[in-house]
């Protein structure tokens, strides 16, 4: 007599048997997924393949099995959207924060900052899911265990200084109208033209 327990064990053999060997067999299927909607949805924007829905899964399906195929891939992307959820989660608590102190700014659609606070958590998420890879990725054999020569203190600094560099310019630039300058123009900045 068949389990539900046991035809879902053996349908994991299967999957686990179908996995590449070297890459774990349960971060193989969720990158083939992963990479799978998404190359699916880009090829869908394409004039190429709008009509086409049936040629557009062929392809992302082999293109996605490409990328889930490769230990390097898996070992990024596994560390990547963790990054990128924790990131995002701290921007929609900073849009949550704007929204109590501006909500004004918010509800006109003039949240200026929006670019570059995307641009800022875009940059996060890649010195963090770097810090988590590299060692990985070392132990793998794809990188060198001594990295590039750049400790992640370095990257930190790089970033710290960009930041920093990027609010003085747009606190400090010359402005094409007569704006007030100092503190009120930068929380302005941050949290909306109108309060």
């Amino acid at each position: 007599m068949a389990t539900i327990v046991g035809v879902l064990s053996a349908m994991w053999d299967l999957l686990a048997a179908l996995s590449p060997l070297g890459v774990e067999p349960m971060l193989f299927w969720l990158t083939l997924l992963l990479s799978f909607g998404i190359i699916f949805l880009l090829l869908n924007l394409l004039p190429l393949f709008k009509d086409k829905k049936g040629i557009a899964a062929i392809v992302g399906l082999v293109m996605a099995y490409f990328v889930a195929s490769s230990s390097f891939a898996v070992i990024v992307i596994s560390r990547l959207f963790p990054s990128v959820g924790i990131i995002i989660m701290f921007l929609l608590g900073l849009l949550m924060l704007v929204a109590v102190i501006s909500p004004k700014s918010i509800r006109k659609g003039e949240f200026t900052a929006a670019p570059i606070i995307i641009v800022i958590g875009f940059l996060i998420a890649l010195w963090l899911t770097y810090t988590a890879v590299a060692p990985e990725l070392a132990a793998a054999g794809h990188i060198s265990p001594r990295g590039v020569g750049i400790s992640t203190e370095d990257i930190a600094a790089i970033f710290l200084i960009v930041i920093v560099l990027g609010v003085l310019w747009m606190v400090f630039r010359t402005p094409k109208v007569k704006e007030e300058t100092g503190p009120e123009k930068m929380f302005k900045w941050l949290f909306g033209k109108k309060w």
